[in-house]
């Protein structure tokens, strides 16, 4: 009996030993995607069996190619959509199938996960030679934020989870509170980072950015704490009489109103006779600044120059941690001068820089260079805080002037003498 060469994907092949034999006739899926298999007692039934198959699937063939002529598809095309539409059995349309893969499916296969995008975000912006503290600030604020979906492909996120980490709590095991409204705007912006990366690179749809509708808790804007001109005189008087080597950093601080990191990092060969250099890889917003000197910090750093190379701030040079070795003076200093604070005002020095410098220039622009801050936060926080009169006297705190009015009592209010002292230029932005 010669032995018929069948197509790819059949086979007949003889089972069992002696009397006991059955002829099984085996279809694959590759030959019609349609896996099956028969057994028969005689040869002649399993080839006569498999010839009307292949018969079948010719028939089929021919009428695919058919109807894929009148539809403008191809073959493969038709025979998949009948394949699709018995899959389905009815519970959804071939359409809603597919609208459901392109939605959900596909886009996993090209988009990272949450961790990996996090650290291709943080890759881009430290090569954008954006400052160490904001790529240090954005990775810890990100990882923060993500911490519970990493492992998710970033455009799974959803606004549920958004959420969610807007209102985890913060602070030691058995001290958690609930973040304030300002923490969640932060944890807002920072977040918007990422998402914005992620669109931007086709990672997420614009229509299904996770942060759509999301939004922090509503929050009164209240004017921030600072100091009125008496209480800085009193500060820098009682600072010359005790901590007399923190004088240029606490000037610096109230009369420029540098951040911390900055001051911390700032030495002496970047304060000029006119202007003071907050340099670009110690600045937050990583661009250089330089900064006016008015006339009355010029007065406190005069005799106070130290070599160039040396820190504005250099007590206990051998300490690593300049930010605590700061605030042990300046807490020894300000609890002594100011007895009524029982704790001291967050950013309080920068704040009262802020609220001066624009009651002096009416500039949001100016203001906000000085600060290396946005237009926005200035008019939010230093707009018509402070009283002109008030204004004068704060930008007249010479030596001379602050301990005249740091030695008055409270009761007897000291009207200082105003000299005549020429106003900063105008800060080039």
């Amino acid at each position: 009996m010669a032995t018929r060469k069948w197509p790819f994907g059949i086979s007949l092949r003889s089972e069992g030993r002696g009397d006991i034999k059955i002829w099984r006739a085996s279809i694959g899926k590759k030959f019609d995607g349609n896996p099956r298999r028969r057994g028969f007692k005689i040869h002649a039934e399993g080839v006569a069996w498999l010839e009307g198959e292949i018969e079948k699937r010719e028939q089929n063939q021919a009428e695919l190619r058919e109807e894929a002529k009148r539809l403008d598809l191809a073959a493969d095309q038709v025979a998949d959509a009948r394949i699709a539409l018995a899959k389905l059995a009815g519970r959804a349309t071939l359409l809603q199938a597919a609208s459901a893969w392109v939605d959900h499916v596909e886009p996993t296969t090209r988009t990272p996960l949450v961790s990996h995008a996090i650290q291709s975000v943080l890759r881009d912006k430290s090569a954008e030679n954006q400052s160490e503290r904001h790529v240090d600030d954005l990775e810890k604020y990100l990882n923060s934020f993500f911490r519970y979906f990493k492992s998710k492909h970033l455009n799974q996120l959803r606004q549920a989870d958004m959420r969610r980490a807007l209102k985890i709590k913060m602070g030691p095991p058995g001290k958690k509170v609930s973040p304030t409204p300002a923490q969640q705007e932060k944890r807002l912006r920072y977040a918007a980072i990422l998402i914005n990366y992620g669109i931007s690179h086709g990672w997420i749809r614009p229509e299904k950015s996770p942060l759509l509708g999301v939004n922090p808790a509503k929050r009164v804007i209240e004017r921030v704490g600072f100091l009125n001109y008496q209480q800085v005189a009193r500060l820098l008087y009682t600072a010359s009489e005790i901590e007399p080597d923190i004088i240029p950093m606490l000037a610096i601080k109230i009369f420029s109103g540098i951040r911390n990191s900055e001051c911390f990092r700032l030495t002496w060969s970047q304060v000029k006779t006119k202007q003071l250099h907050v340099l670009a890889a110690f600045a937050k917003t990583g661009r250089h600044r330089p900064i006016k000197i008015h006339p009355t910090l010029a007065s406190w750093l005069e005799g106070k120059r130290g070599k160039a190379e040396e820190l504005i701030f250099g007590i206990n040079p051998a300490s690593k941690d300049r930010e605590a070795c700061w605030l042990w003076y300046f807490t020894r200093v300000w609890k002594a001068a100011l007895p009524e604070f029982q704790r001291w005002p967050q950013n309080a020095l920068r704040h009262t820089f802020g609220s001066h410098y624009y009651a002096l220039t009416k500039s949001l622009s100016e203001t906000a260079y000085e600060m290396g801050n946005s237009e926005g936060i200035v008019k939010r926080h230093y707009v018509d805080v402070v009283e002109d009169d008030d204004c004068v006297r704060f930008w007249h705190l010479i030596p001379s002037t602050s301990e005249a009015i740091a030695q008055t009592p409270p009761d007897q209010p000291h009207e200082p003498e105003l000299p005549e002292q020429p106003e900063p230029e105008p800060t080039a932005s």
